[in-house]
């Protein structure tokens, strides 16, 4: 397992990884991976094209499928950068936000909204 993942609680590898399944039994996805998210990016570069400007990117932020299976077993991945760490769920946490409380050894390194923190992370430093 790469040394990155190291920080991470519980992470899977990525050939178990590239098996993950979402809540539907499909294949899980990051938010740029939807299909609706594709159409809108092909309608956005559309509208653009026929104003006679160049292609439109848009940014769909790091989010997606939440939690995801592999072999049935529940795991919570932290979208980031386009990417993704999958990590196993012990203790079958209703969100990832349990989960991350569950594991606070992760939190300096995902930078999450403060919504989403302990409330003892939330304080300034």
């Amino acid at each position: 397992m790469d040394e990155f993942f190291s920080h991470y609680a519980n992470p899977v590898c990525r050939k178990c990884d590239s098996r993950a399944l979402n809540e539907h039994d499909k294949r899980a996805l990051h938010v740029n991976m939807y299909a609706e998210s594709i159409e809108m990016q092909k309608e956005a570069t559309e509208e653009s094209r026929a104003k006679g400007e160049g292609p439109v990117l848009i940014d769909f932020g790091d989010d997606g499928d939440n939690p995801v299976f592999v072999g049935g077993i529940k795991y919570w991945r932290r979208y980031r950068f386009g990417g993704w760490v999958t990590m196993r769920d012990f203790d079958d946490c209703k969100d990832i936000g349990e989960f991350y409380d569950k594991y606070p050894m992760i939190w300096p390194l995902t930078r999450l909204p403060a919504l989403k923190r302990p409330a003892e992370l939330r304080q300034p430093r």
